[in-house]
């Protein structure tokens, strides 16, 4: 019976499922990391536009109040343009037209510009040079 019980052997290795296990799990570490790193860096573009979003809202408010004012003044101009600051970067700028048969200003042009001026760079270091 001894002898018997010595020929058995183990249908599947032990081994191998042990380290495909090992390797389900760093896939499975992989996966979580590179989901958590999209969330944030979703999360961060969300604030950025919800920020960038409420300063051109705010801005777009300025602009309409200082549209009102301007019809409700008694000696109009003919032309008028102002600009209404969002950013460092950009503003609102508005051009109004004086309507006689309507007794307000019509709006000829509204639209974002930038304010400062793009200085982009084409050179690319990608090996230092020898001294």
């Amino acid at each position: 019976m001894r002898k018997h019980e010595q020929n058995e052997s183990y249908p599947m290795n032990i081994g191998s499922s042990t380290l495909l296990v090992i390797f389900l799990i760093l896939c499975m570490f992989t996966f979580a990391a590179i989901s958590l790193t999209t969330a944030k860096n979703d999360y961060s573009n969300a604030c950025n536009n919800a920020q960038r979003s409420r300063a051109y809202y705010n801005a777009a408010n300025a602009a309409e109040e200082k549209l009102n004012e301007l019809n409700q003044s008694e000696d109009p101009e003919t032309d008028y343009s102002y600009e209404v600051k969002i950013s460092d970067t950009q503003a609102i700028d508005v051009t109004l037209k004086w309507n006689t048969e309507k007794a307000q200003y019509d709006i000829v042009s509204w639209k974002t510009v930038n304010t400062a001026e793009w200085n982009g760079s084409d050179s690319i270091h990608v090996l230092q040079p020898n001294s």
